[in-house]
C-alpha cells in the first residue's frame, strides 16, 4: 500500500497546508477586532450603572459622570446602602400622656463610609407578643434635611405617636392591646 495520500483530501490530517478560512480573513479578523472593543465598552457600561452608589460613594469625582450617564438611561445615583452596619443602638417606646406615646432611638453608622439612612419599621405587640399594628416610617418623615450618615454618626430621633386622635397620620390602634413593641432598621 502507498503510504501517500492525496494533499488535497480534507481528511488528511498530515496535510500542513490547510485551506485559509472564514475566521483567518482579514476582513473577518478586523470585525473581530472591533467587536470585541464594542462588547468590552458595554460590559463597562453596564457595570458602571449597576454598581453607579458604590462607585460614587468610594471615587466621589466619578459621581457628575454618573449622574451624567444615569440622566440619559432614566436612574438616580443614590447614597450606598449597607443595612449590616447600620446599629439601632437604643430605642424606647413609653406612654407619654393618655393615648399618646413616645418613640425614642438611636442608631449608628458602624461603617467607614456615608450611608443612606435606613427605614424604621415600627411593630405594636401585645401581651402575646402578637403584631397588633405594623408601621413603616421613612427617613424623610423622621429627619428630611439628611438622607445620609457620615462615618460612625449617631442619628437619634424623638417622636410622639398617637393611638386615639384620628386626625394623625401616626393613629395606631388602641392602646389597650399595646404591650410591647419592636424596632427594626431595614431599606425599603
Amino acid at each position: 500500500l502507498d503510504q501517500r495520500t492525496n494533499p488535497q483530501d480534507p481528511l488528511n490530517f498530515l496535510n500542513r497546508e490547510s485551506p485559509q478560512t472564514l475566521w483567518e480573513s482579514p476582513l473577518a479578523r478586523r470585525l473581530l477586532g472591533i467587536a470585541s472593543v464594542v462588547l468590552a465598552f458595554l460590559l463597562v457600561g453596564q457595570f458602571l450603572i449597576q454598581e453607579r452608589d458604590r462607585i460614587s460613594t468610594y471615587i466621589p469625582s466619578l459621581r457628575p459622570v454618573l449622574d451624567d450617564l444615569c440622566h440619559g438611561l432614566g436612574c438616580r445615583v443614590m447614597p450606598l446602602r449597607q443595612i449590616e452596619s447600620m446599629t439601632v443602638e437604643s430605642s424606647s417606646f413609653n406612654r407619654f400622656r393618655g393615648e399618646t406615646y413616645r418613640l425614642s432611638f438611636v442608631i449608628r453608622n458602624s461603617s467607614d463610609l456615608e450611608l443612606a439612612k435606613p427605614a424604621l419599621e415600627l411593630t405594636l405587640t401585645d401581651s402575646q407578643d402578637q403584631p397588633v399594628y405594623r408601621r413603616v416610617l421613612l427617613p424623610a418623615e423622621l429627619d428630611p434635611k439628611s438622607s445620609t450618615m457620615t462615618r460612625s454618626e449617631e442619628w437619634s430621633e424623638s417622636l410622639v405617636i398617637s393611638l386615639a386622635d384620628g386626625n394623625n397620620p401616626a393613629q395606631i390602634g388602641s392602646s389597650k392591646s399595646v404591650a410591647g413593641y419592636r424596632l427594626l432598621a431595614f431599606y425599603p
